[in-house]
């Protein structure tokens, strides 16, 4: 199979985790062979950079300037696609898919998506509010605008944290240590960063998306999905490009072999045995986890 053809089987199976990983490669090297040709063209470092910001960043990276804002509202989705720098783009694509692998293999693909999205616009909106009533960010932020997928990143990191808190992994082949630790680590980085100035902005949206992360997570563990709204529109929006085509479809009516009552009361068992399963993964570790555990786990998560 050709990296093209695995690339289109990954969005035909609706992987998400590749999909996300896939959409910031993408805009990453569009923006690397716009400079290039740039580069071929002639244009010195000031200019070819200077280039890439008015062609580039100043359309797509979210502006602190509430006024110039106004007239780019789509970049409060698109800046967290963007990244410049390869080591920003390697490090954040490197977490998101360990701690989004994890995050599938417990709450779903589904749901990845929304925590991702969800958790980089809390992010944003915390990091342009800090801008805006903190003066000290105000005079002293180098950066005008905000960009990277940090903010949906640390969403997941503390949704999958407090999902399995005490799951063990292997850090750098090195040591062991539970998710928990990772995302403290990760938080107090973040937190202890603020008074440096040179990406204060940026902590702002990491601590906002790490926010929102741990909420979803306690509230899908009390059996509140606040996905569900987000996939709903999201499939509404999708389904006019969808390649079957309702036009062709054929429609079958076929008798309900249960009632909704019936469907209810199975769907609110089946989250109670799950909600059960978490609470073990919480105490004990995945590991203590039985067979039939973990089959009930995975075969929910798209279920529920």
């Amino acid at each position: 199979m050709s990296i093209l053809e695995d690339i289109k089987w990954q969005f035909k199976a609706r992987n998400v985790l590749m999909q996300l990983i896939i959409v910031n490669v993408a805009v990453f090297l569009l923006i690397r062979i716009f400079a290039l040709i740039l580069f071929m063209s002639g244009y010195s470092p000031e200019v070819l950079w200077a280039t890439v910001d008015e062609w580039v960043v100043k359309w797509l990276a979210l502006p602190y300037d509430p006024h110039v804002l106004l007239y780019r509202p789509w970049t409060i989705i698109t800046h967290f696609f963007l990244h410049l720098e390869f080591a920003h783009l390697f490090w954040n694509m490197i977490t998101l898919f360990f701690f989004g692998t994890v995050f599938v293999q417990y709450a779903s693909n589904a749901r990845l998506l929304a925590v991702y999205v969800y958790g980089a616009l809390t992010g944003a909106v915390l990091s342009f509010l800090s801008y805006q009533f903190i003066p000290n960010l105000h005079r002293f932020e180098p950066a005008s605008v905000m960009l990277g997928a940090s903010g949906g990143i640390m969403a997941i990191i503390l949704a999958t944290a407090t999902l399995v808190p005490n799951m063990v992994v292997r850090v750098f082949f090195l040591f062991e240590v539970q998710l928990k630790y990772i995302a403290a680590f990760f938080v107090l980085i973040d937190v202890i960063s603020l008074p440096y100035y040179n990406n204060s902005g940026g902590h702002f949206a990491h601590l906002g998306g790490a926010l929102f992360g741990y909420i979803f997570m306690t509230q899908y563990k009390k059996g509140r999905d606040w996905s569900r709204w987000f996939n709903r529109a999201f499939d509404l929006l999708r389904s006019p490009f969808s390649r079957s085509g309702r036009s062709r479809m054929k429609v079958v009516h076929t008798r309900s072999k249960k009632s909704d009552e019936e469907y209810a009361l199975e769907k609110n068992k089946l989250q109670q045995r799950v909600d059960e399963i978490l609470d073990k993964i919480s105490r004990s570790g995945y590991e203590s986890l039985t067979k039939e555990e973990k089959e009930i786990l995975f075969k929910s998560s798209n279920k529920l």
